[in-house]
């Protein structure tokens, strides 16, 4: 071989390296995108693009455009940046509640259709101006956009707020048996915060989930695997009473029974079990007979907790657990489609059942 070859090859690939980290530096590849709705019914679209430039000042560009709709906002937004905009990592989208409450259908039929956002991006609602909590600089979180991923995400692992994305609110919004749903966070001055999960009827925001609730909300929704839960019991004057389970397990089985009329009857049963991380009362968990009365006691309440919660969600005319797909499976499709479902739903008797058992309970010193 030639001498002058390996040189030559070294060179080329020095110059293909500078080449693709110049083409780099110049996209911008989307983050979060903010939607707020104005008085006057145009949008105002928020966009984070992180800088991938070593000698820029910031860490990111926030951009905002006032348009019509979606698609309508890109050009505008563009012209406002040297770098090439894609989607292609795109991972959050916030919404205002006041958008969501008009419904969100537009927006997501947009989004579905692009083939460069991901179907897996999170949607999240703001509790107040979506753009203001984008654009805002936290000083403990140098990137507002990665800090609200990183905090849904961490919320997911520990099952304390369940993953809503795209595809998930578009699969929910088309099956007729359940309704979608999806976190809600606030800016709580230095921080960030989830304020509760959004509840849906269709493609409309109605309702929240209260933070407190949230743990009620995961074990009717879906199976748990390895969640945090602590359960208060009690907690008047000095007496105060609770437990906390770490790797908590939970199966949901929901069946639909028929009364004497014909009427559906809904049940669901819920089995938990999980290590004791801390209890905080006067019972003792190496006494079986103990152990057991803290276990009726924290399935009982937790039972209460949930027929609370769905009296709350019939009321609200929003079936946030699925329980229509449990009951249009009970009967014939043209029963379901003469069927005013949520009509039928705020009027169900639903009742739930829960089994607790603890796995672990540490040692005693």
């Amino acid at each position: 071989m030639n001498k002058r070859w390996p040189g030559l090859l070294l060179t080329l690939a020095m110059l293909t390296g500078c080449d693709d980290q110049h083409i780099l530096e110049r996209t911008g590849f989307c983050h979060t995108i903010s939607y707020d709705l104005l008085p006057d019914h145009n949008f105002k679209i928020g966009l984070s693009v992180p800088k991938a430039d070593p000698n820029s000042k910031t860490d990111r560009e926030v951009l905002q455009a006032i348009a019509h709709s979606s698609k309508d906002s890109q050009p505008k937004l563009v012209r406002q940046t040297s770098l090439l905009l894609v989607n292609g990592q795109l991972r959050n989208l916030l919404f205002s509640l006041p958008l969501a409450e008009g419904g969100l259908l537009d927006q997501m039929d947009t989004l579905s259709r692009d083939p460069s956002i991901p179907p897996k991006v999170k949607i999240t609602l703001a509790d107040g101006d979506a753009y203001d909590l984008l654009k805002k600089n936290y000083k403990e979180h140098p990137r507002t956009d990665r800090y609200i991923y990183t905090l849904l995400e961490k919320e997911a692992a520990y099952q304390t707020v369940p993953e809503a994305t795209l595809y998930e609110f578009i699969r929910d919004y088309y099956d007729d048996g359940i309704d979608p749903i999806a976190p809600i966070i606030k800016d709580a001055g230095d921080t960030i915060t989830v304020s509760g999960v959004g509840l849906f009827r269709g493609d409309k925001y109605i309702t929240r989930i209260k933070p407190d609730d949230l743990h009620i909300l995961a074990l009717l929704r879906h199976n748990l695997r390895h969640a945090d839960m602590t359960i208060h019991l009690a907690s008047e004057g000095q007496h105060k009473e609770l437990i906390t389970f770490n790797y908590l397990k939970s199966d949901r089985k929901i069946d639909v029974l028929r009364d004497k009329s014909g009427k559906p009857v809904v049940m669901i049963h819920i089995k938990a079990s999980g290590s004791v991380l801390e209890y905080i009362g006067k019972l003792k968990l190496h006494s079986d007979a103990d152990r057991n009365t803290l276990l009726q006691q924290a399935a009982r309440h937790l039972e209460s907790r949930a027929d609370e919660m769905i009296k709350f969600m019939q009321d609200n005319k929003v079936d946030s657990i699925g329980i229509g797909a449990y009951v249009r499976n009970s009967m014939s499709y043209a029963s379901w489609k003469k069927l005013d479902w949520y009509e039928e739903y705020a009027h169900l008797t639903v009742k739930c059942k829960v089994d607790l058992n603890i796995v672990n309970s540490g040692q005693t010193l």
